[in-house]
């Protein structure tokens, strides 16, 4: 989502808990104490310039170890620590589990990539020419509610207030399109909602069921669900933020369910989306056909949070060797990552993310590419970066910079257009 609720990129921790509640170790074999040294270091650089009272950062690196850091406190009222079996609210990696459904649909000719969107709803302008495969890749044009003011207030005012899916189109109806379709990357939740409405319609069945049913219980996923209601369940960490204006406050109980659903409602944990991040890539869940539209990239306009060499597929991501996705909505950020290449698992949960303060949101989407940064060099080698999918050269871009793999090495040229803020 925009910058908003369930989207993608994550802040870091708090100074106040530095010394307090940290603790770092590796499971499994040893992880070379100099490479866990500069990732400690790097996430307590961060706890020191940010105001976020948890991390929870995971490394899995065939050949070198695993990597466990916990930092700070999953509740600033009780001190609890954080811990890795704790669930998290993980934003728009959601998207990529309704993506997965939306394929597997096409791999049982339930529906098609090329169907457009007036097959299911003709209310938005262009709808006899917005494709599926632009609503899974941003490229649709239409408006995303999340970055209407109004809605915005409205969450400000009561997050635990229960929205319909009607109630949250119409949002977006109100707003004219961002573009024609095909013709410029602008992020969406409001596409995601709709491929929900999509899935129901096609499958007649409850789309967080078939989401259950086709991504969480094949990967066997025990701690993962869409959430119901303002509250958690299980053992979870609260979140936090500064979107509700008066400091820093406990945003935990929000009704992300209704207004985020299948665009960044569900709720996980380290273990599961570990396993998502191996599970999304390997191609277990789709045929080879739809795995190679699964990862068929395209370049994503440049922004605070979005550096070059960032890709989007359907419902999925690359930059550099890291294919996955991350995630944020108020008080949350997660990522998930994995490098084909090298085996390679990055998982990490940051309790505290402000999305509508835009000084504040671009300090953190900083410092969270930096610690991305720091951990990318512990993971990559050199030569270890190439992915596998092609790139689609046919959608023009609005961004400064377009860097395209060219078969042998990244080329960046210079490009005219307006930069966007995305993913």
């Amino acid at each position: 989502m925009r910058k908003i609720p369930i989207q993608k990129r994550a802040a870091v921790l708090l100074l106040l808990f530095v010394a307090l509640l940290s603790s770092c170790g590796s499971k499994g074999s040893s992880f070379p104490e100099q490479d866990a040294a500069k990732v400690t270091a790097a996430v307590d650089k961060l706890m020191a310039g940010m105001n976020v009272p948890g991390v929870l950062l995971g490394l899995w690196v065939p050949g070198k170890g695993e990597l466990l850091i916990a930092r700070g406190v999953s509740d600033l009222v009780s001190k609890t620590p954080i811990t890795e079996n704790q669930l998290f609210r993980i934003g728009s990696i959601t998207k990529t589990f309704t993506a997965i459904s939306i394929l597997q649909l096409a791999d049982e000719n339930k529906l098609s990539l090329d169907d457009t969107l007036n097959k299911y709803d003709a209310r938005f302008p262009y709808s006899d020419r917005i494709t599926l495969r632009h609503l899974l890749n941003h490229t649709c044009g239409i408006y995303s509610y999340t970055d209407d003011s109004g809605f915005q207030d409205a969450i400000v005012k009561d997050p635990a207030k229960k929205w319909s899916y009607e109630e949250i189109i119409g949002i977006a109806l109100s707003h004219e399109p961002n573009s024609p379709p095909g013709e410029g990357i602008r992020y969406s939740n409001t596409a995601y909602l709709l491929l929900g409405k999509i899935i129901e319609k096609v499958t007649g069945n409850n789309a967080s069921d078939e989401i259950k049913r086709r991504v969480i219980d094949k990967l066997r996923l025990g701690n993962t669900y869409m959430a119901a209601g303002p509250q958690m369940q299980g053992n979870y960490s609260h979140g936090y933020t500064y979107d509700l204006g008066n400091g820093l406050q406990d945003i935990t109980k929000q009704e992300i369910g209704s207004w985020g659903w299948t665009a960044g409602g569900l709720v996980s944990n380290m273990s599961d989306i570990k396993l998502c991040a191996e599970g999304f890539t390997d191609g277990r869940l789709l045929s080879r056909k739809m795995q190679a539209e699964f990862t068929n990239w395209i370049a994503l306009p440049v922004s605070s949070g979005t550096p070059v060499e960032s890709f989007t597929g359907l419902g999925i991501v690359r930059y550099k060797g890291l294919v996955g996705n991350s995630g944020a909505t108020y008080g949350y950020a997660a990522w998930m990552w994995h490098m084909p290449a090298t085996g390679a698992t990055l998982v990490a949960f940051f309790n505290q993310k402000t999305t509508w303060e835009p000084a504040r949101n671009a300090k953190e989407e900083e410092m969270m590419a930096e610690l991305l940064k720091t951990v990318m060099e512990v993971r990559l080698k050199k030569g270890t970066d190439l992915f596998s999918g092609s790139i689609n050269k046919s959608v023009p871009f609005s961004r400064k910079e377009v860097v395209r793999y060219n078969g042998s090495r990244w080329d960046t040229r210079q490009v005219h257009g307006k930069e966007t803020s995305i993913l």
